[in-house]
């Protein structure tokens, strides 16, 4: 399995068939279109707004589904604002300092939506479209973070590795790969496959091995959220070694600046992490390997 997938920047449709997602803007009670970069995702004059709206449509026939969580990681479902196929719109405000001194931002808990694609053989992904701002620039991700395998036995279904850490997930996909769709007869048998043969990198065998090869000075990304602007590496001091990296501690000539997970990296320093997200460490001049 792998978790926290590298940044996928703007694409139209975020690279699954039959999503669009465009943006409109807010500002002086106007509202625009605002046309991202098919390079980067750049919003032209979104650093101007007020307010930002996501706009998701779904064709039919396409399993992908809107979704929100809150702090002790509850499913809401979207609200669809179609009769036909499935339309999610998501409105991010774009907080702007007092002080000119400070760059206008978007907070993670309303800058973005959730999507669940649920695609053939088990396979699902969570997806997460979002606005960021980065060194007072606005852009339009998208970002897989998630992508697992669900499998059935009998009427059931369980994937091995959200059951106990994310059940409401397994829960909510339940919900809609039910026992009498056409997604649960596409589904894996569980008693047809041995236990060692679940797909997927077993995550605390790899970290073992990263930990025994890296070097210092060196890192491998474990995971780098672009909605949230950080992530973290794994560090050659082990497990108590993993430090936390910020979108702003990381050289890059690329405006909208990102890691992808299991990427190599070269540090400056790490430094004691005092901002309380449980890492401790904090990477200082992080630089692509």
């Amino acid at each position: 399995m792998v978790t926290e997938c590298g940044v996928k920047p703007f694409c139209i449709g975020i690279g699954i068939d039959g999503v669009s997602v465009t943006v409109k803007c807010k500002t002086g009670g106007a509202v625009f279109v605002a046309t991202p970069s098919n390079a980067d995702g750049y919003i032209f004059g979104l650093e101007e707004c007020e307010e930002a709206i996501v706009v998701i449509e779904i064709n039919l026939g396409i399993n992908v589904f809107g979704f929100s969580v809150d702090g002790n990681k509850n499913i809401t479902p979207a609200k669809n604002y179609s009769q036909i196929g499935r339309v999610y719109r998501k409105k991010v405000p774009i907080h702007i300092p007092i002080h000119k001194d400070k760059e206008p931002f978007t907070q993670y808990n309303e800058n973005h939506i959730k999507l669940l694609e649920i695609g053939t053989g088990g396979y699902f992904a969570v997806w997460e479209v979002a606005i960021v701002f980065q060194n007072g620039l606005g852009f339009l991700t998208t970002q897989r973070v998630y992508e697992d395998f669900l499998y059935k036995k009998g009427i059931e279904l369980f994937c091995p590795r959200f059951d106990g850490k994310w059940n409401q997930l397994v829960r909510f996909i339940k919900t809609l790969c039910g026992y009498r769709s056409e997604l649960f007869r596409t589904l894996p048998d569980a008693d047809e496959i041995g236990k060692d043969e679940y797909r997927g990198i077993d995550e605390d065998e790899y970290r073992k091995n990263v930990y025994k090869y890296i070097i210092d000075g060196v890192g491998v990304v474990d995971w780098f959220n672009v909605a949230q602007g950080f992530g973290s590496i794994l560090t050659n001091k082990g497990i108590a070694g993993d430090a936390l990296v910020y979108y702003k501690d990381i050289c890059s000539d690329e405006r909208l600046v990102f890691l992808n997970s299991r990427q190599e990296v070269l540090y400056d320093k790490l430094i004691p992490n005092t901002s309380g997200k449980g890492f401790p460490y904090k990477a200082i001049g992080v630089v692509a390997g």
